[in-house]
């Protein structure tokens, strides 16, 4: 594939040559959702922000150009279908945050010594905190709520049961980051993740549910209001 994981993180990383650079600027041009995460990683890594030589401030207006071309193209998808799974260069730093808060989370519930607390007040995160969650779909109960420190300031944890006896961790955190508001499918540590970004918040959604149910769970959550 022209544009695979470790051509795209050589491009943000800058150790394509010339002729690299010019392939992958142009196959980004014909695909503004990839155009627009790669662009995010540039500004993370500060590559765009290094010193101007000329070879440099080219490699920049190309990138741009072709964030700025891509995005006139409407339909243009990397990978298709509504959700895509993610190139591993480009998945958010929560992602991995909201792994570990699951299994904490699960290793509490599991304590007799530790005492769960299902109660939920939105008011109260948004305003302390300044987190929100998605409205849940009928039927789903939270068994606990829990905030936990991360990279990003103060994130939450919601460990949810299913009408099926399932439970799900749906993680949230206030942070930019390259996700965008599709959601994305991802393997981190060896669970499969969907996250995705609304407003200035990164959520996550993961648990003990077949890929296919966990996607339609995603995709209801999307849809909810906050």
């Amino acid at each position: 594939m022209l544009a695979d994981a470790g051509r795209l993180a050589a491009y943000v990383e800058g150790r394509l040559p010339p002729d690299g650079r010019r392939q992958i600027e142009g196959y980004l041009a014909a695909n503004p959702d990839l155009a627009a995460r790669v662009m995010g990683e540039l500004h993370r890594h500060g590559n765009v922000a290094a010193p101007p030589s000329p070879a440099r401030r080219r490699t920049y207006v190309r990138t741009a150009l072709a964030l700025g071309c891509g995005l006139l193209v409407t339909s243009a998808v990397l990978l298709g279908g509504h959700f895509r799974r993610d190139l591993p260069f480009l998945v958010p730093d929560f992602v991995e945050d909201a792994v570990v808060s699951h299994r904490t989370t699960l290793l509490r519930a599991d304590m007799s010594s530790q005492e769960e607390t299902p109660t939920f007040n939105a008011m109260e995160m948004r305003t302390k905190a300044k987190l929100e969650i998605p409205a849940l779909p009928i039927g789903w109960r939270i068994m606990d709520v829990q905030l936990y420190p991360s990279d990003d300031g103060p994130s939450m944890h919601v460990l949810i049961n299913t009408p099926q006896d399932e439970r799900l961790t749906l993680f949230a955190v206030r942070a930019r980051t390259s996700a965008s508001a599709r959601p994305e499918l991802t393997r981190s540590d060896g669970a499969d993740v969907i996250y995705w970004e609304r407003g200035p918040f990164g959520y996550a959604l993961l648990g003990a549910r077949s890929l296919e149910t966990l996607k339609r769970d995603a995709a209801l959550l999307v849809g909810a209001p906050t």
